[in-house]
Parts: C-alpha cells; sequence; structure tokens
C-alpha cells in the first residue's frame, strides 16, 4: 500500500501542545495524519472522511455519539477523533481500540480556529489565510493590512501589554504610540491610566470592539479589540482612530482579533514543541546510556569541555505542581542568566532537579570560569523559593555529561549552603570533595551498631546525663588536628580544660586519641552516625 502524505499524530500533538490538544486513548498508535475532515451529527449526510483525516465531533455530547461515530471512522481508516470533552473511558475506551481510532480532547477554543492550528501543522502551503482574508502566520503583515482597513496606526499587544507587532504608518500616531512602540511595551504610566478608566475591564468582557477616549490632551482616540481563544485572552488589537468606527470597520477588527489569535496560538505551539524536544534532547545528554555525541550535535553544541548544573527548591514540600512549575522556572532562570556567560547552554528538568550543560571555553580547569561562578551565586541570592546549586568538575566531552550529572547530584546532597553556618548557596565539586567523600561512604548495618555501642556513645550518654561537653570537646580537637591551644580558642576554654575534658574521655571509655586507628574510627563516627543522645552546649560552670 501507497505510504499517506501526511505527518504522525505524535508529530500534530508535539507541535499544537498539550494545552490545546491531549490524547485520551489509543497511546501506542502513530497514525499518519493527512487533513482536517468535520463531523456534525446535525447534518443528515456528512459524507465519509478521507483516509487518514483528523475528525472534529463538532457537536457529539455524549458516548453513545461517540461510540457510533468511531466505528464509522475505523472502517474509513481515519487517524483521530478530536471531541470537546472528556467522555467516560469505560464506553468510549473499548469501541476506539476495536476501531483503532485515537480519541483526543481539543481545549475550549473555536472550532474555527483549531482547524486553521492543524491545517498549518499538517500541511502548512495549504493553511491559507485566516478570516478577512489576512494572511496567516505574519502579525506585522496583519497590522499593516489593518491599518489600511482602518486609516489608522496599529499595534498587537500581548496580555502584559508588550508589543507583538504594529503596522508602518506610526509617524501618524501620537507620543504615547511612539513611546510603545519604541519600548515594544505600553509604558507603565498609560498603562495605569487605562486601568484606572476601567478600559482593560471593558476590553476583556467584550467580544466587540471599544472605543477608548482619555481626556488627555494631543492623545487620539482608540478602537481596542480583545484577542481570544476560546475563554483565554491572548492579548489585544489597538487602533487609533479620528472617531466611532463604522460597521464595516468594526467587523474587519473582529475578523483580524480571530487571525491574530491563530498566529499566538501557532507561535505558542512552535516554541512549546521546540522547547520539549531541547528539553528531551537535553536529558537525553545527561543519560549515560544514550549516544552523546550525536545527541550534542543535534543540540548544536560544541565537541567540550562541558560542566553540569544542578538546582534544587528549598523549603518544604508543597503542591507537586506548584513545585513542578518552580523547578521550570529555575531551569528557565539557568538558561536565561547563563547565556551571556555560556553560549550555548541547554536546560531540562528531571524529577526533582532542574539541570544545564555548560559549554566551557577549553582548556578546561578544575574550577568555574569566574563570570559563571558569579552568575550562578546572583541567581541563587535572588530566588523565591531559595535554590540550592551544585556543579560538577568539568568533562572533556558529551561521552562524561552522565557522570558530571552524578556529580552535581553528589553535590546537592552535602551543600553548605543547606548549612546555616556558612549561608552558601552553591558549591561546586571541588569545595564540598570531602564531604561527598564522607557522604558516599558504605556504612553497613554492622558498623552502624558498633558506632551507637562504642565508646563516644558512652560519652554522648555521658554528656547529656551530667550536661558536660566532652562530645562536642572532641569533635573540635579532631578537626583541629590534636593541636590542643587551637581547639581551646575554638572552645573559648583554656588549653587545661580541654587537656583534662580529654584525660576524662579516655577515664570513661578507655579511648586512646594516640592510636591513629582509634582517631579515624572515632572521626568517622563523628561524621557519619548520628548518635543516641543530643550533645548539649558547653557548661560554664565546669570551668
Amino acid at each position: 500500500m501507497t505510504p499517506l502524505p501526511g505527518v504522525p499524530l505524535s508529530h500534530v500533538l508535539d507541535e499544537v501542545g498539550s494545552t490545546l490538544l491531549t490524547l485520551a486513548s489509543g497511546r501506542g498508535r502513530d497514525p499518519v495524519v493527512t487533513g482536517v475532515a468535520i463531523h456534525d451529527p446535525a447534518e443528515q449526510d456528512g459524507g465519509t472522511p478521507p483516509r487518514g483525516a483528523l475528525v472534529l465531533g463538532v457537536g457529539i455530547a455524549d458516548a453513545e455519539q461517540a461510540s457510533a461515530l468511531l466505528a464509522a471512522l475505523g472502517h474509513a481508516g481515519a487517524a483521530g477523533l478530536v471531541l470537546r470533552t472528556h467522555l467516560p473511558a469505560e464506553q468510549v475506551d473499548a469501541v476506539a481500540d476495536a476501531a483503532g481510532v485515537p480519541v483526543l480532547v481539543a481545549a475550549a477554543v473555536p472550532w474555527s480556529q483549531l482547524v486553521q492550528l492543524l491545517r498549518g501543522v499538517i500541511d502548512p502551503a495549504t493553511a491559507g489565510g485566516g478570516p478577512g482574508g489576512h494572511p496567516l502566520g505574519d502579525l506585522f503583515a496583519l497590522s499593516n493590512g489593518l491599518a489600511a482597513a482602518l486609516g489608522g496606526a496599529v499595534t498587537i499587544e500581548d496580555r502584559a501589554s508588550r508589543v507583538l507587532a504594529f503596522s508602518g504608518n506610526q509617524a501618524v500616531a501620537d507620543a504615547a504610540r511612539v513611546a510603545t512602540v519604541l519600548g515594544r511595551q505600553v509604558p507603565a504610566e498609560w498603562r495605569d491610566r487605562l486601568t484606572a478608566a476601567g478600559v482593560f475591564d471593558r476590553l476583556y468582557s467584550s467580544s466587540e470592539p471599544i472605543d477608548v477616549v482619555l481626556p488627555v490632551p494631543g492623545l487620539h482616540p482608540r478602537a481596542a479589540v480583545a484577542v481570544r481563544a476560546g475563554e483565554e485572552i491572548l492579548g489585544s488589537i489597538w487602533a487609533t482612530t479620528d472617531g466611532p468606527l463604522d460597521a464595516e470597520q468594526r467587523r474587519t477588527l473582529v475578523a483580524a482579533a480571530r487571525t491574530a489569535a491563530l498566529h499566538i496560538l501557532e507561535e505558542r505551539a512552535v516554541e512549546s514543541a521546540g522547547r520539549r524536544r531541547r528539553a528531551e534532547l537535553t536529558a537525553r545528554l545527561l543519560d549515560s546510556g544514550s549516544p552523546a555525541a550525536d545527541t550534542a550535535r543535534r543540540l548544536g553544541m560544541p565537541s567540550g569541555p562541558f560542566a553540569v548544573v544542578a538546582a534544587r527548591l528549598d523549603g518544604g514540600p508543597g503542591l507537586a505542581a506548584d513545585r513542578q512549575a518552580g523547578l521550570q522556572r529555575t531551569a528557565d532562570a539557568l538558561g536565561l542568566h547563563l547565556a551571556p556567560v555560556s553560549p550555548g547552554v541547554v536546560t531540562t528538568v528531571l524529577d526533582d532537579t532542574a539541570y544545564a550543560v555548560l559549554p566551557l571555553a577549553p582548556p578546561s580547569t578544575l574550577r568555574l570560569p569566574a563570570p559563571v561562578r558569579q552568575t550562578l551565586e546572583r541567581l541563587a541570592g535572588r530566588r523565591d523559593p531559595p535554590i540550592a546549586i551544585g556543579v560538577s568538575r568539568p568533562v572533556d566531552g558529551p561521552a562524561g555529561l552522565g557522570a558530571a550529572r552524578d556529580d552535581a547530584d553528589a553535590v546537592l546532597t552535602v551543600l553548605p549552603g543547606r548549612d546555616p553556618r556558612t549561608g552558601l548557596r552553591v558549591a561546586e565539586l571541588t569545595d564540598v570533595w570531602a564531604q561527598v567523600v564522607l557522604a558516599h561512604l558504605p556504612v553497613s548495618a554492622r558498623l552502624r551498631g558498633y558506632f551507637r555501642t562504642g565508646p563516644l556513645a558512652d560519652v554522648a550518654r555521658y554528656d547529656a546525663e551530667h550536661r558536660t561537653p566532652l562530645l562536642e570537646s572532641l569533635r573540635v580537637h579532631l578537626e583541629s588536628f590534636g593541636d590542643v591551644v587551637g581547639a581551646a580558642a575554638r572552645l573559648h576554654v583554656h588549653p587545661n580544660t580541654l587537656r583534662y575534658r580529654l584525660r576524662r574521655i579516655r577515664e570513661l571509655t578507655g579511648l586512646d586519641l594516640e592510636d591513629a586507628d582509634a582517631r579515624l574510627a572515632v572521626g568517622l563516627q563523628l561524621r557519619l552516625v548520628t548518635l543516641p543522645a543530643q550533645v548539649p552546649p558547653h557548661d560554664p560552670d565546669e570551668e
């Protein structure tokens, strides 16, 4: 059988994005989609859809209608059925499986917008124009065409009043419009005035154009219309006018808003799909079992060297969705802030961690370049909720990125940023190498038992019963490499007081600190095992 010309259903889902279209049943199937067809049960004879068509089930409201249509589509060889609402899975899935037709659910956008968007994905060359004859896919062309029809200067803006496109006749506009176009954003002063006058409330609550007249000398009247996808506000179109629009001009402005919505949805879908693909490739790059060199080439990355940055959110568990959104914002922030100092950086989110792969300038060293380290420290200090950042040692090429990810994860497990004594939130492996080694020493259950019943456990219990600081004194003494004077200074006691405490420990437990093996064993115990009693603070009465 001759293969159908078209694109896989998985490609359509990737391009359109899960915000607008989700797969409800038929996972594992990936038929070729050749076009879009519309089925309306109100029509007596809707005809048979072409083989490979993605059929929009306009008006399908219950499982009985959907099941009957699925059976017919299975015989016709359709690529899928798109419904507006989720129907009971137990009633639809079996029929969909038997017919071999995937079922998809569309967001609450007008069917006409979905048709245009799907056709643009399936066959961009034949997608055609948008409503009103305006070319689809070029907001600047739409702005110029609309300006000619209305006789004024036009801007198309997003929901945050950022300028997406503008017509070429802005010389006829007023000072507020010129400032808007030059700054690609409605100035805060003018946005505040529009908000105070209730303009945005009127704009977003109406499906028709509104007239905007503010009592400001030199400010031209405006007509504005909201740009919508179903119930979602995507932005707005603004045109300077000499007075109220006539009926034909108002229809033209409404049609242009529908076309602008299609373009914004297309751009969002393309951006979302591209972002997902890069994130998936980056995740593959960090997987030790993947062909890393080929993946790096697909991402347009150099051959090396590289470092891996891992970032995790601090704070309590919170809602899973909120934490996932916070991780994605963290990954986006890493990419944005690191791009100027490490061009080609790529980011992704895996499990509970955001990652960035940093291309470094050869030759690699054991430390990050200073601008990269400074950027990470600034970023860690500004995020809310706070983040902790671990950095791997540099690796020569893509094949080492799996191990580099392990390094960065290991740094996060011991990062001093979680220790209030240091306040650090960013650490490289070279900063915390010793802590990482200790954290990854295997401690068997038997060894833990020896530790919990050994001499230090006796000291901890003695401290708890007598309110003495023997265990803390021993810890500081070992950290000072046996320097009694230095350790005493850290403890704020006289050296003879520390010597007395050490003798007391030996009397209680028989621990000989002159024995190198004994010193190593108690040092490991203090680092690796939680002792059975809380160490009390220093007792000043002992002096």
